[in-house]
């Protein structure tokens, strides 16, 4: 999905936001990346690095997650803590 915002930078307040982004700084951003060199296809290939790494934290995460809730269901199976101490 592409939008296009045509809005002068003077008609920005300070609390415009996108996505919970200010309006400004992501213009700011922008100017900064072009002055850089940096296109389109090197902003796809940053997001995409980024999800994949979040991607695999979270099974990751979610494994670790499972294997202690397993040996947790193993050592005490009715949900409680050992009795003995």
């Amino acid at each position: 999905m592409k939008t296009t915002i045509d809005i002068k930078p003077y008609e920005l307040e300070n609390d415009d936001t996108i996505c919970g982004y200010k309006v400004k700084d992501i213009c700011l951003i922008a100017k900064c990346m072009d002055a850089a060199g940096v296109t389109n296809n090197d902003i796809l290939k940053f997001v995409k690095t980024f999800e994949n790494a979040a991607e695999m934290a979270r099974k990751e995460y979610e494994e670790a997650f499972r294997k202690a809730t397993i040996i947790n269901h193993i050592e005490y199976p009715f949900g409680g803590e050992d009795d003995n101490n």
